[in-house]
């Protein structure tokens, strides 16, 4: 038994919600706690409730039972034929995934004022990995929400453009970072889209009858 999976999992969605919520309070008791950073700060948190939304929640009965993990390997685009519930994102997999989501939230908040296209490239890499495929792509195989659809729809997409605004507003960043941080993002999801990919080919090879 995986128990790591009940860690993690059970984790998220005590954190999430507490951890914003302290963010908020230092926020308003400490002056040097910019508003840039307290918004790259929070797409940590929002990360972990959108993923308690993808990986915890459950409606019985409903598009979100077995989760997203299930959900990705039956309904997607990424489906095996036949499909697969458990491949070809494993339990490693989607936590390597998360892990790495919350990875490139801390670097991005950490290196605001540094390396700005960090946090340009956080912002592009959420947005097609949780804000095209859960509202757009995910639509073309199942009509309907999934999990991970509504964080997404009412959360993390407004949460981007409440974050560009104000960095646009106040001038926080330069084209150059702009630019920088839109091709850091693509690549970053280029690597997740390559490597699943990878592990569909290498499973397909793996079932093909050997040499006689």
């Amino acid at each position: 038994m995986e128990d790591y999976n009940i860690i993690w999992k059970g984790s998220i969605a005590f954190l999430g919600p507490m951890l914003l919520v302290l963010l908020i309070c230092i926020k308003y008791t400490d002056p040097s706690f910019t508003w840039l950073s307290f918004l790259f700060w929070a797409l940590l948190p929002l990360l972990m409730i959108h993923e308690t939304e993808e990986y915890v929640i459950r409606v019985n009965g409903g598009i979100t039972e077995g989760g997203f993990q299930q959900y990705f390997n039956t309904k997607t685009f990424a489906r095996l034929n036949p499909p697969r519930p458990d491949y070809p994102l494993t339990n490693g997999y989607a936590l390597f995934t998360n892990a790495f989501a919350w990875f490139f939230a801390i670097i991005s908040a950490l290196t605001i004022y540094i390396a700005p296209w960090v946090g340009i490239g956080l912002i592009v890499f959420l947005f097609i990995m949780n804000g095209i495929m859960h509202t757009a792509i995910f639509q073309l195989t199942e009509k309907g929400p999934n999990p991970g659809f509504y964080t997404t729809w009412l959360i993390l997409n407004p949460y981007s453009v409440v974050i560009l605004f104000y960095a646009y507003t106040t001038n926080a960043f330069t084209t150059l970072d702009y630019i920088v941080g839109i091709i850091f993002g693509l690549l970053v999801f280029i690597a997740f889209l390559l490597t699943t990919r990878s592990k569909l080919k290498s499973f397909e090879l793996s079932q093909e009858p050997g040499d006689p």
